[in-house]
């Protein structure tokens, strides 16, 4: 099997996942990998919604033959790079957990404070994240569940990092719109830890734009086997400088406050 991880810009796709009539991912590298050779099923371990992008989805193909990475990043556009290839028996990766990466403004009305107040209640503990999820009762079996959420300040933006084991439609965003919330004073502490123990808000809870969000990591049980072909640091430098560009042109709708 081979293993491939790959990054891109998802400003231009309807997701990662193929789907009819409209440009995908998946589909683009499924075109190119045809121009080279393989007419095989592209899998992959992580479905990104339309304008998320990634530093680290991983795909795979019954194939054993690591050129094929090389002739195909040539068919590719400028939007995506494969950038490292391990070839192995396993029959599909085992994840050990993911991270996400949403970059947003540092908004002027933030209070940092209130931020990472409301980073450390959430950071680490079991809550339920029902009303944090886009429609909840299709997709939903067990909406308790824990994450690891850390921010950084770099210059005038907010790194919001968010590690799990699982996640689910929109939550990332939501979760980001959630926390500014709390640092815009546009809702109190006593109604954030209300929505965390899976009560409804007032007006919803609506998703922070997608051009800030990036999957940032996946995490396999052979992470050090793969052989890279390009260097991790530039990748990463790729794709955060023109989410930047892009989540400040973005349009923010913002929780209603109490």
């Amino acid at each position: 099997m081979l293993f491939i991880r790959c990054a891109y810009w998802g400003f231009n796709y309807k997701g990662f996942q193929v789907q009819p009539n409209v440009p995908t991912v998946q589909g683009v590298i499924q075109t190119a990998l045809r121009k080279v050779g393989y007419s095989g099923s592209v899998r992959y371990v992580s479905r990104t919604d339309a304008g998320v992008s990634a530093i680290d989805q991983i795909i795979f193909l019954r194939h054993s033959d690591s050129d094929l990475v090389m002739l195909a990043q040539k068919e590719l556009p400028a939007d995506i790079k494969l950038y490292s290839f391990y070839v192995g028996k396993e029959s599909k990766p085992k994840l050990r957990g993911k991270e996400y990466l949403y970059i947003a403004p540092l908004f002027p009305d933030v209070d940092l404070e209130r931020l990472e107040k409301a980073v450390y209640y959430i950071s680490g503990r079991t809550y339920n994240y029902y009303y944090l999820i886009k429609r909840p009762s299709e997709t939903v079996d067990n909406p308790w569940m824990k994450f690891f959420v850390d921010f950084d300040i770099v210059n005038r933006w907010i790194y919001f990092r968010v590690a799990g084991k699982r996640f689910y439609w929109e939550q990332v965003r939501r979760m980001v719109n959630l926390l500014l919330s709390v640092g815009m004073h546009r809702i109190g502490f006593k109604t954030y830890m209300r929505i965390l123990r899976g009560e409804p808000y007032k007006s919803g809870i609506p998703p922070a734009p997608p051009e800030g969000l990036i999957l940032f990591k996946v995490q396999t049980s052979f992470d050090d086997k793969f052989v890279y072909l390009e260097n991790r640091e530039i990748v990463e430098r790729w794709v955060i400088d023109r989410v930047k560009f892009e989540v400040e042109e973005a349009k923010w709708v913002f929780i209603a406050s109490e």
